[in-house]
């Protein structure tokens, strides 16, 4: 059953040459775990190293050789994971810029292991979904897409090589029946990655309103919009109407022949997935354009709140809930609020600076680290 008593736990980690580690064991984790010290401590690097270990990526750089100590060749990671009778030994090795990970001493790659133990992140950074780039709402969409399907993250990938094909090819000014062969297939999968995260968007809506409705007192409501990338001029309200694959499939087709000549003065694609908007409405108006910085906060936290609701209800284990530092970004009544929604079934990792955030009875339920750490093995 998803979300059971009986889920994978992470039991221990050990990083290895990772960020500013040489060598640091945890191995003995609990539901609720506290890593408490001062900023320039490593806390941080905690918590990307167990994301690297859940959702197969880090929410501090794309480039990977990053996490490697200064200085060091190579770095390591390993988890022991536990749970529903099972012990799992899960390795990441970053070398030579790239990395690889083991599943009990065997090869497996990301795309295979994601899915095992997946996780929602929340950073300061992600308070810039509500008043920050389309891009980063596209990107917080995809990050749950790839967690709940297989599917997802291979027709990104797919449709991300074409934009990049296509691209190539408008820059090479290219013959018009090779950007149509391109235009093809480029309609075709477009419409199944719109598809997926419109999925993503509808599995979503409920949650992401009931929690900011009881954020707010009732007194607001939210939704999230989709809007496809040759609506971009459209006036008035978005809806969160969605068409089946045939449908987007024909209306991407006839915006393309449309946008051609845009295309060929820009040299770049313009219609499409990559293009799409996503949107939080509050109150039937743009969060981007209207929200207040409490507003933008509480729409931040319901949507991270709504996120492990969804991972919680469609995945096959409860999700990891790792919170690097935003404590500090939310008021006593949201930090009340997030603490409340987090049941004693969701493993939780949290990253502070003063333990004066939290009630004594969560300091007596939770293992408490305080860093920085004395010595490279630390007992939980």
């Amino acid at each position: 059953m998803p979300g059971s008593s009986d889920d994978l736990k992470l039991a221990g980690i050990e990083l290895a040459n990772f960020r500013n580690y040489e060598q640091v064991t945890l191995p003995a984790l609990g539901m609720l775990n506290l890593f408490i010290g001062p900023n320039a401590m490593g806390k941080t690097s905690i918590i990307e190293a167990i994301q690297l270990m859940t959702s197969y990526k880090s929410f501090r750089t794309a480039k990977v050789v990053e996490a490697v100590r200064w200085g060091c060749s190579a770095s390591c990671v390993r988890a022991r994971i536990e749970g529903a009778g099972r012990i799992i030994d899960e390795q990441m090795v970053i070398d030579g810029g790239k990395r690889s990970y083991l599943l009990n001493g065997k090869t497996r790659t990301a795309a295979a292991l994601r899915g095992l133990l997946p996780s929602v992140v929340f950073t300061p950074d992600n308070l810039a979904l509500a008043k920050g780039a389309n891009t980063l709402r596209l990107q917080a969409v995809d990050d749950i897409g790839v967690q709940l399907s297989k599917g997802f993250s291979q027709v990104k990938a797919d449709y991300t090589r074409l934009v990049k094909q296509k691209n190539q090819a408008l820059k090479d000014e290219a013959p018009d029946h090779l950007i149509d062969t391109i235009d093809d297939v480029l309609v075709k999968v477009s419409s199944q990655y719109t598809v997926h995260r419109q999925l993503v968007c509808q599995k979503m809506r409920t949650a992401f309103a009931e929690h900011y409705r009881n954020i707010s007192g009732g007194s607001e409501e939210v939704d999230l919009a989709y809007l496809y990338s040759w609506d971009k001029d459209k006036q008035g309200i978005w809806t969160s109407e969605t068409c089946d694959k045939e449908e987007l499939k024909e209306q991407l087709s006839q915006a393309l022949a449309r946008k051609r000549p845009e295309e060929r003065a820009r040299r770049k694609a313009v219609a499409g997935a990559h293009a799409d908007r996503v949107s939080f409405i509050l109150d039937r108006h743009d969060a981007v354009a209207f929200a207040s910085q409490g507003q933008q906060r509480s729409v931040v936290l319901a949507f991270k709140l709504a996120e492990l609701d969804v991972l919680k209800q469609e995945g096959d284990t409860r999700p990891l809930l790792l919170l690097d530092d935003v404590m500090s970004e939310l008021d006593e009544h949201r930090r009340e609020y997030f603490m409340a929604c987090i049941d004693r079934n969701t493993q939780t990792f949290i990253t502070t600076a003063h333990e004066h955030y939290f009630s004594r009875d969560e300091l007596n339920q939770a293992c408490v680290f305080h860093l920085p750490f004395e010595g490279p093995i630390v007992h939980g």
